[in-house]
């Protein structure tokens, strides 16, 4: 009797409707990883499907992220010289700038002489996460210096060196610094005459410099070794409160490649330890994002914060569709965000700590769906929160832009899953839930995440995984 009441039990569970839910999913499954594997190949036994870069912090940097700093030309200004008699045995010579004329222009309506700026703070810039170029614009003042800029750990950077006392102008790159005027005979259509001739023997030379470094890093931009004469003065720059970071809107840098959508920033450094006139138009560059700037954040009692963002953009398939390898059914984007503090000692002028003293990841993220190419109906939930009802053929392969705040997402698991309701046609109109959960290493992908500049692909088209470095599989 025993025997004969738990054959029973074991025939009932058939008609269970988890059971069959359950039988249903691992039917689909079989065929899902069986064209996979047709299309695809044999997945690697290390393989993981999280393919995601997005993940970069100076000082718990991981492979692939580095800092890359190189000199390149600076801005040309096109001078051109010409002398002209002013008296007996004298002479005149006048300069001309023939390019960037509108980026002078701009410079001195942004950083006028004599006009007092009394709410510059001592703070730092943070890298983008896209590459820059800093250009010097114009140096003027009575004291030499050294321009250096310092990106997170490297070694800082000697942009150019200012030898020259003349305050006269501000001097900008390729200007004459020494000349020699000569004199001749120049056979004129009408006769003979007097002409002048300037041949400059020293210029100005002001390289900028290009840079790449993980988002969030710390950029300081600092004179040092400034001089009166021969007594040495403190370095200053971004920490000393002797720096101002101006919108540089309205004049675009000719002869450099600029991005349609760049962002342009100006650096005005006050030269003197003491904050001199407050003009800060001492040393003027310009800093021309691909397309981001560094961010300006203020040190408040040897302490600033950073907040870094983590985005991954997880693609999707429902479990309705076996020869269907678009993995564009879901596709919904989660960022977190983490507040860096740093703590910061000045020496002398020169910033020579920046130690990350506290890390906290806020506790809520966020989520937005992009994408909905699927015909079925499900719904997701990334981390602890659940989003309502979606899909269907109501809004197949659609854009759509579906936000949520979110809790409880963990980056590194990946605890993303969808919930896919459908129809079971052996049993009518009734529908079985499919749960479909980030994949283990090894596993065949229902899903996997990536970076969000990653564009889907377009339905029926099957996805190129071979775009990724980590993608380990052939075809």
């Amino acid at each position: 009797m025993a025997v004969l009441g738990l054959a029973a039990c074991s025939k009932g569970d058939l008609y269970d409707a988890n059971q069959v839910a359950a039988n249903k999913m691992a039917e689909q499954k079989q065929k899902f990883e069986t064209n996979f594997e047709a299309k695809y190949g044999k997945v690697d036994p290390n393989q993981s499907w999280d393919f995601s870069t997005n993940q970069q912090r100076l000082g718990t940097r991981g492979e692939g992220d580095q800092i890359v700093t190189k000199t390149v030309d600076g801005l040309d200004f096109g001078q051109t010289y010409s002398v002209k008699p002013s008296g007996y045995n004298n002479y005149s010579v006048t300069c001309k700038v023939t390019k960037n004329q509108e980026v002078l222009t701009n410079v001195s309506n942004k950083l006028k002489d004599g006009e007092k700026h009394y709410d510059v703070q001592k703070a730092v810039l943070v890298a983008p996460s896209s590459s820059f170029t800093i250009y010097p614009i114009s140096a003027q003042g009575l004291w030499t210096h050294d321009l250096y800029v310092k990106v997170g750990d490297a070694k800082p950077v000697k942009v150019y060196s200012k030898n020259w006392t003349d305050f006269s102008r501000p001097f900008v790159n390729g200007d004459a610094l020494n000349g020699v005027v000569k004199a001749g005979y120049v056979d004129y259509s009408w006769g003979i005459g007097m002409g002048y001739e300037y041949e400059v023997t020293s210029k100005v030379v002001m390289p900028g410099l290009y840079v790449e470094a993980p988002v969030g890093t710390p950029i300081e931009i600092y004179l040092d070794n400034v001089k009166n004469g021969d007594t040495k003065k403190p370095s200053v720059g971004t920490s000393t409160g002797n720096v101002i970071y101006v919108d540089g809107a309205g004049a675009v840098p000719a002869g450099i490649e600029v991005k349609d959508d760049a962002v342009i920033k100006y650096v005005g450094i006050e030269d003197q330890p003491n904050l001199g006139d407050k003009d800060y138009n001492d040393v003027v560059l310009a800093i021309v994002g691909n397309p981001d700037v560094p961010k300006e954040i203020i040190i408040e009692n040897n302490e600033y914060q950073v907040p870094v963002t983590n985005t991954k953009r997880y693609m999707m398939e429902d479990l309705g569709s076996t020869d269907d390898f678009d993995f564009n059914d879901v596709v919904v984007d989660v960022t977190e965000t983490t507040v860096y503090t740093h703590t910061v000692t000045v020496v002398n002028g020169v910033k020579t700590s920046d130690e990350i003293t506290k890390t906290e990841t806020l506790p809520t993220a966020k989520a937005v769906v992009r994408h909905l190419g699927g015909i079925y109906p499900f719904v997701l939930k990334v981390g602890n929160t659940t989003f309502d009802k979606m899909g269907g053929e109501d809004t197949f392969d659609k854009d759509v832009n579906i936000e949520k705040d979110v809790t409880g997402w963990d980056s590194a698991q990946n605890n993303v899953s969808v919930t896919v309701e459908v129809p079971d046609k052996t049993q009518g109109s009734k529908m079985y839930d499919a749960v479909n959960e980030f994949p283990k290493v090894g596993e065949f992908p229902m899903m996997f995440t990536c970076d969000p500049e990653v564009k889907w692909a377009a339905e029926k088209q099957e996805f190129d995984f071979g775009q990724f470095p980590g993608y380990k599989g052939t075809k």
